[in-house]
């Protein structure tokens, strides 16, 4: 994973998934061969017409301040479908540090 705003790595799409239930209505999920992962609320068309093993381009370009010691999450990352040219801005959680 990228560890620096404006740092960026290659990595591949290990599947896409809904949030939550059984469709996309209820938002978005990716896992990266990387350990990485994203999130999102809502319906991503980018994110869904990835495949597992297409690679992308993920930069970090956000990193929350004053976050509880340990509590690394809301990390946002632009990752870029090299395949499709799809590109999304996501958190790599549902909640920001320090939330529920």
């Amino acid at each position: 994973m990228p560890d620096k705003v404006g740092h960026c790595v290659l990595t591949h799409v290990l599947e896409v998934h809904p949030r939550i239930g059984d469709d996309f209505a209820g938002g978005t999920g990716v896992d990266f061969s990387n350990e990485g992962y994203q999130v999102s609320y809502d319906r991503e068309e980018a994110l869904i017409a990835s495949r597992p093993k297409d690679e992308v381009v993920m930069c970090l370009i956000s990193i929350p301040h004053h976050c509880p010691d340990g509590d690394g999450r809301g990390r946002v990352y632009m990752t870029t479908n090299t395949r499709t040219g799809g590109t999304w801005t996501l958190a790599d959680s549902q909640h920001m540090c320090g939330g529920a």
